[in-house]
């Protein structure tokens, strides 16, 4: 960082960081964007129906969180939720779209016991390695809110996908993230763990 002749972050969070690392060169932050005309929110009804029935969702309340299975993302607090709001909305079900990787065996198989700690397996549906980024407008679309409870994160685009998608967003109030959503105008703030 401080050989560098200039930082480009995409979040302010993340140029303080490099600040305090010890930059000295010109800093810019440029958010990411969002290809609006790929995340678009007009889909034939038919193909999201085929797509919920491919998932096992009938008329369940669907809470999206797009994530690794790893610690900071914080989807075992998300399950623990779940199973919470299993008690008094039996017909709520979370997806989970997520990617294989080596480096999260260990948690994934945490987050296994969990579901089946917890008796939700029915209400929680993981897929790995299945979408991809052109699937996923889709998996937005049949969706009824996002959810992102990580602990770290630099901006947040899944954020920004699902409002595009104009889907209201629950998040956890960490920098980067709150950036992005603004309580009570662009979505819902809550601490870390909550």
């Amino acid at each position: 960082i401080r050989k560098a002749n200039f930082i480009q972050c995409i979040s302010r969070y993340l140029a303080d960081f490099a600040e305090k690392r010890g930059a000295t060169c010109p800093i810019e932050v440029v958010p990411n964007g969002v290809d609006i005309d790929l995340f678009r929110t007009e889909y034939k009804d038919l193909e999201i129906k085929c797509l919920r029935e491919n998932l096992g969702i009938k008329d369940e309340y669907v809470v999206l969180t797009t994530s690794r299975l790893v610690h900071k993302n914080g989807v075992d607090i998300l399950i623990k939720a779940i199973a919470k709001l299993k008690e008094t909305r039996p017909n709520i079900k979370l997806l989970i779209p997520t990617s294989k990787l080596s480096t999260n065996d260990k948690f994934s198989h945490s987050v296994l016991g969990i579901i089946k700690k917890l008796k939700i397996e029915n209400n929680v549906i993981i897929k790995a390695d299945v979408f991809t980024i052109e699937d996923m407008p889709k998996v937005y679309a049949l969706s009824d809110m996002m959810v992102l409870p990580s602990y770290s994160e630099g901006l947040g685009i899944v954020l920004l996908e699902a409002m595009a998608m104009k889907k209201p967003v629950l998040a956890t109030n960490i920098p980067g993230v709150n950036e992005v959503v603004k309580q009570n105008k662009t979505g819902l703030l809550v601490p870390i763990k909550s």
